[in-house]
């Protein structure tokens, strides 16, 4: 056998060896790997495993860390924080948009209040269950405690609060392109800075409408 036959047949057997199926620890399907060390099927599985080891590793030692990246908390947070940072908070509500007006979602909020539900409780009535739907906070603390019907009723609320909050946004005029280029640079930016506000208020007031 001569030594391109040999190299020949070495090259099959690591090609054989590296396209041998395997199962990804993390989502538990079936690949083919590209590497003979290559053990997750993507990038994303591998980051995802390497977190959720972290954070097992830390929550052994009692340390608070974030539910998203597993970074230790710092001791000056509250007590009921769960992420170290706006950015984690919201990549973590990332494909859950508010209930309410269509924000990314970085609460959950109970439609029966928890403060209602306890005073229920309190009288001897027992609440079975309770909905839980994604919300901004801005939503969560505008409807508080108050207790509706429904949640179309509870996201009319919220809207009507919105339309009293924002009015002077709301009212603003309309500027033409031109009339704000003929502005001064305060004043412009002050113009379009309102305008994105105005535009975004609204957004939100016909939120789910507006991808209807």
């Amino acid at each position: 056998m001569t030594l391109a036959e040999i190299a020949e047949l070495l090259a099959g057997q690591k090609s054989n060896k590296r396209h041998k199926p395997r199962h990804c620890p993390t989502c538990l399907s079936v690949f083919k790997p590209k590497r003979t060390n290559q053990i997750y099927c993507s990038v994303k599985c591998r980051e995802e495993f390497e977190r959720t080891q972290r954070l097992r590793e830390l929550e052994v030692f009692g340390e608070r860390v974030c539910q998203y990246c597993g970074r230790v908390l710092h001791e000056s947070m509250k007590l009921t924080a769960k992420y170290c940072s706006p950015k984690c908070r919201a990549l973590a509500f990332k494909a859950k948009p508010c209930y309410y007006c269509g924000e990314i979602a970085d609460t959950k909020d109970h439609f029966i209040p928890r403060a209602f539900k306890k005073r229920i409780e309190d009288l001897g009535r027992a609440v079975d269950e309770n909905i839980l739907v994604p919300a901004c906070k801005e939503c969560n603390s505008t409807a508080g405690a108050k207790v509706f019907r429904t949640l179309k009723e509870k996201r009319a609320f919220i809207h009507e609060q919105y339309r009293k909050k924002y009015a002077k946004i709301l009212d603003a005029p309309i500027w033409a392109e031109d009339e704000i280029a003929a502005l001064g640079p305060t004043l412009r930016s002050h113009v379009r800075t309102s305008q994105e506000a105005k535009i975004k208020v609204k957004a939100r007031l016909l939120w789910p409408r507006r991808y209807k």
